[in-house]
């Protein structure tokens, strides 16, 4: 039987001891971040699906509106590596409020032409890329501030726990959520969106790096520009005698 010991399941915590476990030691910067990085996944969803759907009604070509989503993809093809260097660069927090701000302008905006009737292929191109920008700024961010907000031995369960509502919210919730707003009004799924999440918390001294051993900052060797950020994505060979990601600030 299931509670006899070493049948299948016997040594199962239950429902509430798991939970427990998976949020215990995380304290409530760590939540205010989840907070945040849930409800842009929220809106990232909603318009994901939102945007083809308004390309479908302004043009039978299937080539435009498969650029509309592709539109939105794209910065994570092309700005990537920028948006890394941003991160190490600028405070984190600031980061992700102003590009919560830039999203917001640019969902409102879209939400105002499509009920004055003024939506058209090429703003929906120009909104995608600009949504998908602001994305991808605030998704990096996000994962590179948590390390300051978690003790090291708690890191990998709260990066499990963000990962988890990443993808759970925009793939399984926003999504049908959104399917069902466009059938109330097209501008609905963007309406929502356009409010910004909640801001995210301010880091702490303590960091990954922090729980080490203190270690010299990195010198820049030979033929190293460490202050550029071309430089910097490629800084850590020969030229120079660290790696900047590990040194990051929070």
């Amino acid at each position: 039987m299931s509670g006899e010991p070493g049948a299948p399941g016997a040594d199962d915590p239950p429902p509430q001891r798991r939970l427990s476990r998976r949020t215990s030691g995380l304290d409530g910067r760590y939540w205010r971040l989840w907070g945040a990085v849930a409800s842009s996944n929220l809106g990232d969803g909603l318009v994901s699906l939102a945007l083809p759907w308004l390309a479908s009604l302004l043009t039978r070509d299937a080539l435009a509106i498969a650029g509309v989503a592709l539109a939105s993809r794209l910065p994570w093809l092309v700005f990537s590596l920028q948006a890394g260097v941003l991160t190490d660069r600028f405070d984190r927090r600031r980061l992700m409020v102003v590009a919560n701000s830039l999203r917001a302008v640019i969902a409102t905006g879209l939400s105002v032409a499509i009920l004055l009737d003024a939506a058209s292929l090429p703003l929906l191109y120009v909104a995608a890329f600009g949504l998908g920008m602001c994305e991808v700024v605030f998704d990096n961010t996000s994962q590179a501030l948590l390390p300051s907000l978690v003790a090291r031995e708690r890191l990998e369960r709260a990066n499990g726990n963000l990962m988890g509502a990443q993808m759970v919210i925009a793939d399984f919730v926003a999504r049908p959520f959104a399917g069902a707003l466009v059938g109330v009004a097209l501008s609905l799924p963007f309406a929502i969106d356009a409010p910004p999440p909640p801001s995210p918390p301010r880091s702490s001294p303590r960091s990954r790096v922090a729980t080490e051993p203190h270690s010299p900052s990195p010198t820049p060797g030979p033929g190293c520009a460490h202050r550029s950020g071309r430089a910097s994505r490629g800084c850590g060979g020969t030229g120079c005698s660290g790696s900047w990601p590990w040194h990051s600030r929070p």
